[in-house]
C-alpha cells in the first residue's frame, strides 16, 4: 500500500514549518519595534532620526519579504507532497477495488455454477 510514517512525518514537518514561520515573524516583528522605540529615545537630530527609522523600516521590510518568500516556496513543496500522496492513495485504493471486484466477480461464477448444478439435482428428483 504506501507509507502511513511518511504521511504522519510530512504532516508533523508542515506543523513545524507552520510554526517556524509563525515564530519567525514574531521574531522580525518585535527587532522593528524595538529598533524603533531605541531610535526615538536616541540623541539624533530629527532628520538623523527620520532616516534611521526609514532605513530600519526597509531593512525590515526586506526581512519579512524574505521570510514571505521562503514560506511560500516550503507551502509549496508540502502541497506537492500532499498531492503526490494522494495520488499514490487514490492509486493504491482503485487498484484495491479493481482486484476486490475481479474476486468478486470470480466468487459469483462460482457460486452461479454451484446454483445451477444444484437446480438440475432438484429439477431431477422433481421429475
Amino acid at each position: 500500500m504506501f507509507d502511513n510514517k511518511k504521511e504522519q512525518t510530512n504532516e508533523v514537518l508542515c506543523t513545524k514549518g507552520a510554526g517556524i514561520a509563525r515564530n519567525l515573524f514574531f521574531l522580525v516583528l518585535g527587532g522593528s519595534v524595538g529598533a524603533t522605540i531605541a531610535l526615538l529615545f536616541a540623541p539624533k537630530s530629527g532628520r538623523e532620526l527620520r532616516r534611521d527609522i526609514g532605513e530600519t523600516a526597509g531593512k525590515g521590510y526586506d526581512k519579512v519579504l524574505g521570510t514571505a518568500h521562503r514560506v511560500q516556496e516550503q507551502v509549496g513543496d508540502y502541497y506537492d507532497t500532499a498531492k503526490e500522496t494522494g495520488l499514490r492513495v487514490l492509486d493504491t485504493a482503485s487498484n484495491e477495488a479493481s482486484d476486490l471486484r475481479e474476486e468478486i466477480k470470480g466468487d459469483a461464477v462460482k457460486i452461479g455454477g454451484m446454483v445451477g448444478e444444484a437446480a438440475k439435482r432438484v429439477a431431477k428428483t422433481v421429475l
